[in-house]
């Protein structure tokens, strides 16, 4: 008896994810972020970004339409819920947070009514501290 050793040639089937401009990746989520940073990029949509001192995430926005509302929860907040929703045009505070075991969450405010909320808060205070 004889033996020999012999290699399987077995086509392999994978995906590809083609971006936009061309360039391909193996996995789907680095595809979707390499398209979200085009998209930002040519989108030019005004915001700044920071945390507070225990960590917390918040970003401002200016959007201009309902659309590019929508494109932000389909892609700088994707992957978490988003409560609120487009109101008219203007500055947005965009603050996360940490689910912790459930789905992360954005809370999203116009500014305007945000600042307003807590200028009311200031002003309770200020009136018990003076009684």
């Amino acid at each position: 008896m004889k033996t020999e050793r012999r290699t399987r040639q077995i086509p392999e089937t994978y995906n590809v994810y083609i971006a936009d401009d061309g360039t391909e990746f193996i996995n789907r989520q680095e595809c979707v972020s390499y398209e979200f940073q085009l998209e930002k990029d040519k989108r030019k949509l005004p915001y700044c970004s920071g945390e507070d001192m225990e960590g917390n995430y918040a970003a401002l926005w200016y959007i201009k339409s309902e659309e590019e509302f929508e494109w932000l929860k389909k892609t700088e907040w994707a992957h978490c819920e988003v409560n609120d929703q487009f109101d008219k045009e203007g500055w947005y505070i965009a603050m996360y947070h940490d689910g912790g075991d459930y789905i992360d969450w954005y809370d999203v405010e116009l500014l305007d009514d945000y600042i307003k909320w807590y200028q009311s808060q200031i002003d309770k205070l200020k009136h018990l501290t003076l009684n």
